[in-house]
């Protein structure tokens, strides 16, 4: 319905903002989806949740010209953490597929890590990205400008007692780091 409605707006920017909030949307409904017809109400296979989500991206344009390689150990995580993952996830990669890419230079496709791991204390989930693009802009890194996307990664990382990083480490490399159990 949003994306009909971006088709009918004269204005680029309402257009843009209606189809990202319409992609939001489309991601909510996988995830529920996927847990919904899952075997347990309770937990799930992180790594199942988080390859439907970025494969479906690139399905669907809104990130077809990364070349994604997803790195998720067996984890077995709440349904309440996958859900709030899986929004970061999609955040990260939408904000590559937007930023990551050199500019106007869309000849090879941009490099993404998505790499997932636990932590050395055991307590918490370690979520990696990381692409080969031109990085973040020095705005950005000192915390002076935060895009929408990095706000909602942002917030969910602090709602499950985490933190996130950004830096540039030959393109862009984020590190948000969540408690499992909350």
């Amino acid at each position: 319905m949003l994306h009909i409605q971006a088709l009918n707006s004269d204005s680029d920017a309402v257009q843009e903002a209606l189809s990202q909030a319409g992609d939001r949307i489309s991601v909510m409904m996988r995830i529920y989806e996927q847990l919904t017809y899952g075997d347990s109400v309770e937990e799930v296979r992180l790594a199942s949740v988080l390859n439907r989500v970025v494969n479906d991206l690139v399905d669907s344009g809104s990130a077809a010209m990364l070349d994604p390689v997803i790195d998720v150990s067996e984890l077995v995580v709440p349904v309440r953490l996958s859900v709030a993952l899986a929004v970061m996830v999609n955040e990260l990669v939408v904000n590559v597929s937007k930023y990551g890419t050199q500019a106007g230079e869309l000849t090879d496709r941009t490099k993404i890590k998505i790499q997932i791991d636990s932590a050395s204390d055991g307590k918490s989930l370690v979520l990696q990205v990381s692409d080969n693009g031109p990085g973040f802009p020095p705005d950005v890194l000192s915390g002076e400008r935060q895009g929408f996307g990095l706000m909602i990664v942002s917030a969910l990382a602090e709602q499950h007692g985490g933190t996130l990083h950004i830096e540039n480490r030959g393109g862009g490399h984020v590190t948000v780091t969540v408690k499992r159990g909350r």
